[in-house]
C-alpha cells in the first residue's frame, strides 16, 4: 500500500512540474535603459510575435532617470495604435496594457510596444523594465 501511495504521490509531484510552470512564469522581454526623447518624443521596442491570443501585454518598470514616470502603448507592426496610453511608474509589479476593444491580435501577429516621457521636458529621460507580449 505504501508503494502504491508513493507511486501516486511521484505522479502527481512530476505532473505538476510540468503544467505549473506554463501558468506561472511568464515570458518577459527586458529593456535597459530606453531613451525617453525630448518633448515627449517616442521611441519603440522591437517588434514581437504574440504568443497568445490574449489582447494585451504586461509591462513592469523597473527603472527610470530623469524623470518620475512614462507612458506605454502597443502598436502593430506598421506603427497603428492599438491601446491606450498607460501611464506607468516605478513598481514590483506588472501592469496590464489592454488592447482597444474592437482590435483582437492572435498568436503569431507581430506587435511593439511604444513609450515616452510621461513629462513635457528639454532633457532626455532613460527607462528600464521588462514586457511579456504574450
Amino acid at each position: 500500500m505504501k508503494r502504491y501511495l508513493g507511486k501516486i504521490i511521484l505522479a502527481i509531484l512530476l505532473s505538476l512540474t510540468i503544467i505549473i510552470p506554463n501558468f506561472v512564469f511568464a515570458d518577459y522581454e527586458s529593456y535597459v535603459a530606453y531613451s525617453l526623447p525630448r518633448l515627449k518624443g517616442d521611441n519603440y521596442t522591437n517588434v514581437h510575435d504574440k504568443q497568445t491570443n490574449d489582447n494585451y501585454i504586461k509591462n513592469q518598470v523597473t527603472a527610470l532617470d530623469n524623470t518620475d514616470s512614462a507612458d506605454f502603448w502597443v502598436v502593430t507592426q506598421d506603427g497603428t495604435r492599438i491601446s491606450d496610453n498607460y501611464n506607468q511608474k516605478v513598481t514590483n509589479y506588472p501592469i496590464t496594457i489592454n488592447f482597444r476593444p474592437t482590435i483582437h491580435k492572435y498568436k503569431g501577429d507581430q506587435i511593439k510596444m511604444g513609450m515616452q516621457n510621461a513629462r513635457l521636458s528639454t532633457g532626455y529621460a532613460f527607462v528600464s523594465g521588462k514586457v511579456d507580449f504574450r
